[in-house]
């Protein structure tokens, strides 16, 4: 009956088990799956985000230096240009105060002369000066040069000037003809883009030296021009000079003609009077013949240079008109050219990335094809290891069941008299330390609440016989005044008030007596109460201990787990079979109490004696209080047998157990497999889907900002070479991105699958150990391992609860970053566009008024220095076409630039 009863029990304790491990099985198969994948592609999302923004913000720091270095490469571009202009204008202008020098010197005096050396000298002195100012500007600009380079091949571009190669050639090339056919930048669909780039430096290198040599002409061409305005000025005084002079010698002729007509008139005839007179009137007329001719000669200087200042303006007028048109020509080209350039670029960009997309999806999909084959492989490994694990665990434990047989049966009564006798000896060395203690203390307290007693009984009687004295001798002298007795009867009183005295004291004792009786009795019956809480509480540290010491083999969380685990199936239990239980309890019981009682009966008798016979000579009123003490102890006994019932239940029960959560795993195992290889196959489709759809978006956007960057750039004049860099860059990224994918698959698979080659061979090593260490030794060890088994079990299921905790607060973790990152990758390229919009607008109005304003100050400066003071009204009606024509122009192109943004 009893065996019975234990077969049913573990009978609904497995299928319980069972159904339980099915249904958990079915749940967390799935979405463990689910977890481990969103873990890995998470995690690879998060790295991949992580590489996109630092090369993201590199990108930005660079492009922001290197417009910066073209703002200024732009403004030294423009000053050569007005350099360059005035060179030119100066030129001319030197040309003509040569030409105009030379006449004067030809037909000018010897004082004029000496004069004109004199201020050839001194504008000789002072083109010197000139000069040595002008080798310094070379020297700064070379500087300047010199930088501009070191910027170019640090930008890391791939893309650099020759140093050697076109320093050679720099002195020798000169102004660059913008009118000729084939003056415009090769196609760049018919050759690479480096060449291209290249190309584009060695014309802007051509520039910078025509720039050069244009910006020297004109700073010697301005010197040349002020020094002949200093020498066109001292002639304008020398011929206010001559005109004075010659108006003095007409006053002094017509002076001597009015003297000679008085002459005439008085017809006087002195001889020398009139020779004088008329040496007087010839040498008047020679000088005035002679200031005559120089004021021609000054006049038709005058005439001369004022056709010369003509010539220049019309010159000057033409030169400009002309530049303005070739530059306006070579800027159309150049666009033209950045624009095909530009849309090659990006088509070659575009086809190259979806080349590297196409590429990476077939390698991906290899990857994935060859990972599920090897997969495959791995699992039926693991099958067939799993069955050749079941062989040899099924072999073992019939080998095992054989040898335990044999072992039980000869192991089981020793053990349980061992067993029993440590458990006795160690209960009975912990009652006698505790019933010496308590004694001691007992005692100690019996006797000091027995002298508070006294104390205090003391004081009463005391007090309760000064009161009975006074209220004897008042009846004493009631009476003696009554009879009336006389003083000779004091001796009669005094022997009554001793008698009464005497009688109250005995009284007195008496009842002192039974009070302090009374007081023993309620100390010994506290006494009583507390020692039988106290053993009780002894009885469940007792059990407490045997416990601990029956589980010293297992760490804390091992007996917490398997407690648990006992609980619940016991639980289970008591709820179907609460009577029966009852009943096989109360025959153990019984059982054990016979046995235990049998075997200690004599040992507890002989102690009991012992300590009657010590105490007899002390208490001989403690008598009833250890008589207490034996019944207390024989409780404890048979709770002890009890205990001992119960332990070896539950290693029963945990036998049981054991091989009903053997069988319930493999099962277990199985369904999981079939599970996890239809929810990686359904997440690896859905993480391709996701992975196709956000790299497409993330093409479409980078080509976005790459064509609306490029258009920047090229309306701000700042574009070098970023469709390379961005080339460069992104092949390099996704390279990279792919290489890590790859390492992180290949790693993050080869971890899944030897650690879990190392946990089952860990396992299958361990339940080996185990099975033989504990069917070769004492029965003790078979315990344990049934213990370990569960122990596995539970540290299995804590494993993969706590793999599921991580995943998901991995994931968690992970979504949360990723959304707060592109909430701030958005926003980042929302300022950034918006930043580099309104600076570019910023920039290209500055630039624009600037020009304007340059070029119409440039026009105006030119055309005052160049006309003349009687030319003011002809200037400045040119001057305003020259404004409304450059505004207008301004406008229009304003306009074109407007539509295009």
């Amino acid at each position: 009956m009893y065996v019975v009863s234990k077969l049913h029990i573990s009978e609904t304790t497995i299928g319980s088990l069972n159904q339980q491990l099915v249904e958990l099985s079915r749940s967390e198969s799935l979405t463990r799956a689910k977890e481990q994948h969103e873990s890995v592609v998470n995690a690879m999302k998060k790295k991949h985000d992580e590489q996109v923004l630092t090369l993201k913000q590199k990108l930005d720091e660079a492009a922001l230096s290197r417009d910066c270095k073209h703002e200024e490469a732009s403004q030294l571009r423009d000053e050569l240009v007005e350099k360059s202009e005035m060179i030119n204008s100066l030129t001319r202008s030197l040309d003509s105060s040569q030409k105009q020098c030379q006449e004067i010197l030809k037909s000018g005096t010897m004082s004029e002369i000496n004069q004109l050396r004199l201020a050839l000298q001194e504008s000789s002195t002072a083109r010197n000066v000139v000069e040595g100012q002008c080798i310094s500007l070379k020297h700064e600009l070379s500087e300047l040069q010199e930088q501009v380079k070191m910027y170019e091949s640090a930008s890391r571009l791939g893309v650099g000037l020759g140093s050697n190669s076109h320093n050679d050639s720099l002195p020798h090339l000169t102004v660059r003809n913008l009118n000729k056919e084939n003056w415009s930048t090769p196609k760049s669909h018919k050759m690479p883009l480096e060449e291209t780039i290249s190309e584009l430096r060695k014309e802007l290198e051509q520039c910078l030296v025509s720039n050069k040599t244009k910006r020297e002409q004109v700073h010697q061409l301005e010197t040349d021009l002020s020094a002949l305005k200093d020498q066109l000025k001292d002639q304008e005084i020398k011929a206010q000079r001559m005109e004075k002079i010659a108006q003095e010698h007409e006053d002094k002729s017509q002076e001597l003609e009015k003297k000679i007509q008085e002459l005439e008139n008085n017809k006087k005839d002195p001889d020398e009077e009139h020779r004088k007179t008329v040496k007087d009137l010839e040498v008047a007329k020679r000088n005035l013949q002679e200031s005559a001719a120089n004021l021609d000669e000054v006049l038709q200087e005058r005439e001369e240079l004022t056709e010369t200042c003509a010539e220049l303006k019309h010159q000057m007028v033409q030169m400009v008109t002309e530049f303005d048109e070739d530059k306006q020509i070579s800027i159309e080209k150049c666009r033209e050219a950045c624009l095909q350039l530009h849309e090659d670029a990006k088509n070659l960009l575009r086809d190259h990335l979806n080349q590297e997309h196409e590429q990476i999806v077939r390698e991906l999909k290899n990857d994935l094809e060859e990972n599920s084959e090897e997969l495959i492989r791995i699992k039926e490994c693991y099958v067939q290891l799993g069955e050749e694990s079941r062989d040899l665990e099924y072999k073992l434990k019939e080998q095992f069941e054989n040898e335990k047989q044999l072992l039980l049966s000869e192991s089981e009564a020793k053990l349980v008299d061992e067993l029993r006798t440590s458990l006795e000896k160690q209960f009975t060395d912990q009652l006698e330390k505790i019933q010496d203690q308590w004694k001691k203390e007992e005692i100690k307290r019996i006797h000091d609440e027995a002298l508070k007693d006294k104390e205090q009984l003391l004081k009463n009687i005391e007090e309760e016989k000064s009161r009975a004295v006074e209220e004897a001798v008042s009846n004493a002298r009631k009476e003696w005044s009554s009879e009336q007795s006389c003083k000779d009867n004091q001796s009669d009183v005094a022997d009554q008030i001793a008698t009464a005295r005497r009688e109250w004291i005995k009284n007195h004792n008496d009842e002192l007596e039974r009070r302090l009786s009374n007081a023993i009795e309620e100390v010994r019956r506290i006494w009583d109460e507390e020692q039988k809480l106290k053993t009780k509480e002894e009885i469940e540290k007792v059990r407490a201990e045997l416990k601990k010491a029956h589980g010293q083999s297992r760490d804390h969380q091992l007996n917490q787990a398997v407690e648990l685990a006992l609980t619940h199936a016991h639980a289970d239990w008591l709820k179907n079979d609460e009577e029966m239980r009852q009943r096989e309890i109360d025959q153990a019981v019984e059982v054990a109490i016979t046995n235990a009682v049998a075997e200690a009966k004599d040992e507890w008798q002989k102690e009991i004696m012992a300590q009657d016979n010590l105490l007899q000579t002390s208490l001989t009123q403690e008598r009833l209080r250890w008589k207490r003490e034996e019944e207390s102890v024989r409780s404890k006994v048979v709770e002890a047998a009890v205990a001992i019932a119960e332990v070896n239940w539950l290693e029963e029960e945990q036998r049981k157990i054991s091989e009903a959560v053997e069988q319930a795993m493999q099962t277990a195992r199985e369904t999981w497999q079939e599970e996890n290889k239809r929810d990686i196959a359904m997440a690896v489709d859905v993480a391709k889907q996701e992975w196709t759809s956000r790299k497409e978006d993330e093409v479409n956007r980078v080509l976005e900002s790459a064509s609306s960057q490029l258009v920047e750039q090229f309306e701000e004049q700042k574009k070098e070479a970023l469709e390379k860099a961005v080339g460069e860059a992104k092949l390099h990224w996704e390279k990279r991105l792919s290489e890590e994918k790859g390492l992180e698959i290949a790693s993050l698979r080869d971890e899944i699958f030897r650690e879990f080659e190392e946990q089952k061979k860990a396992e299958i090593e361990e339940t080996l150990e185990e099975a033989k260490e504990a069917w070769v030794e004492e029965s003790e060890e078979q315990k344990r391992e049934e213990v370990n088994e569960a122990m596995a079990y539970l540290e299995s299921e804590y494993t993969k609860s706590l793999e599921e905790f991580k995943h998901n607060t991995l994931r968690e973790a992970l979504e949360q970053a990723r959304k707060q990152w592109t909430a701030e990758e958005l926003s980042h390229r929302e300022d950034i566009v918006k930043a580099r919009l309104s600076a570019a607008r910023e920039d290209w109005r500055k630039e624009m008024t600037h020009s304007t304003q340059v070029e119409i100050d440039r026009a105006l400066s030119t055309a005052r220095e160049a006309w003349a003071a009687d030319n003011e009204k002809e200037l400045a009606e040119r001057v305003t076409q020259l404004e409304k024509n450059v505004q207008e122009q301004l406008e229009a192109k304003y306009n074109e630039e407007k539509d295009k943004l």
